[in-house]
């Protein structure tokens, strides 16, 4: 009886092992959703959905462009999980391909840009980038100066294909310097000239890169980006802001961003500095979903009525328990309600002054938004 029972133990926790690794196999979509509120680029806006394993890897992305067009990413991972290649589409035609390589021993990553150049879709290389010393290969991109990417990494060597020659050439290279284990300072090459970037890092006592600024040799002891950043109790991001001031008039370049977290979501509220008169306006408004957490959300935007409004407006499809949350346009939470009926639910905003706002109705595990005019 001992054995029939330690067989069939064995045996379940067989089956419930392939069922659990079947079940962590499968994507998981979420959506997130950007708009431009200025109308002058709405040819710019999309919304996005995100496709992801189980293991929280980003599989595919696909932008549903206002104008009609559409444009995905295709991510492919290997059995160790890195990055294999990804495939860019636009409107239904390959367009770009990358092809990752990682030297786990020697802490290398190689990247290689592809072009399509005819209907067969052959491919031709046209850059390559090699980045040394990464130890951490999910940590990428730190900041982007004029175009070209500054690596977490001792040096990046960035590799040209010359179409004369069919060589290799080297292009650009950069250095990274550490100091007590963290980096301090990256030197990296913005031209062929000689010319370069130095970026210096400050941290907080947690270890956040909480300040950035980008220097040029051209430009003695001025700052041409400066990036400033705030984290909360958790060492979560909620603020940031970039100026970039290699033009003292492009306003435009100038960012502000602030990240809000609602469970099992994160909100993200871009303003840039369009105006001559120096004042933020909201520009889009991001929602991620959390993919280890959510299986499908944020498929449809909030719909409330009336808009514009007075005092009070109506939700419909509200489920006992759901929240809404209301931000003004410079990102701050000015009104939080816990909504105890269902169906269709009135909320009162008599208490907010006159303006633009987001509204944000989360129930339980979907997320959606609208934005709302209070007269």
């Amino acid at each position: 009886m001992y054995k029939k029972m330690k067989k069939f133990v064995i045996l379940a926790c067989g089956w419930l092992l392939l069922a659990t690794n079947m079940l962590w196999a499968q994507p998981i979509s979420c959506k997130t959703y950007q708009y431009d509120t200025l109308g002058v680029d709405s040819a710019f806006a999309y919304s996005s959905i995100f496709t992801y394993n189980a293991l929280g890897k980003q599989i595919l992305e696909v932008k549903y462009y206002v104008n009609g067009d559409i444009d995905s990413l295709i991510s492919v991972y290997d059995s160790n999980n890195n990055l294999d290649y990804e495939k860019y589409i636009s409107n239904g035609k390959p367009v770009r391909y990358t092809d990752w390589d990682f030297d786990i021993e020697n802490h290398t990553i190689f990247s290689t840009d592809y072009k399509y150049v005819d209907s067969n879709q052959n491919l031709v290389p046209v850059s390559r980038l090699r980045s040394f010393g990464i130890n951490n290969f999910d940590s990428k991109l730190v900041i982007e100066h004029l175009g070209y990417p500054i690596y977490l990494c001792d040096s990046v060597i960035s590799e040209t294909y010359k179409t004369q020659t069919s060589e290799w050439r080297v292009e650009m290279i950069g250095h990274t310097i550490y100091e007590n284990g963290r980096i301090t300072k990256m030197i990296c090459p913005v031209s062929n000239a000689g010319d370069s970037a130095m970026a210096y890092l400050t941290y907080d006592d947690r270890g956040n890169v909480i300040g950035v600024s980008v220097q040029s040799p051209l430009v003695p002891n001025v700052d041409l980006i400066t990036i400033s950043q705030t984290f909360d109790e958790n060492n979560q991001l909620t603020y940031s802001q970039r100026f970039q001031r290699i033009k003292e008039m492009d306003n435009e370049r100038n960012i502000e961003t602030s990240y809000q977290y609602i469970n099992n979501a994160l909100i993200v509220l871009t303003q840039r500095g369009r105006n001559s008169s120096g004042q933020w306006i909201l520009e889009e408004v991001k929602i991620y979903c959390d993919p280890l957490k959510v299986s499908e959300s944020n498929k449809n935007s909030l719909k409330i009525y009336p808009n514009p409004v007075k005092d009070v407006f109506f939700v419909d499809d509200v489920e006992v328990g759901s929240q809404v949350f209301i931000f003004d346009m410079l990102g701050r939470l000015q009104l939080k309600t816990n909504l105890l009926s269902e169906g269709k639910v009135m909320v009162d905003i008599s208490s907010l002054p006159t303006g633009n706002y987001v509204v944000l109705l989360e129930n339980k595990q979907t997320l959606k938004y609208s934005t709302l005019i209070k007269n």
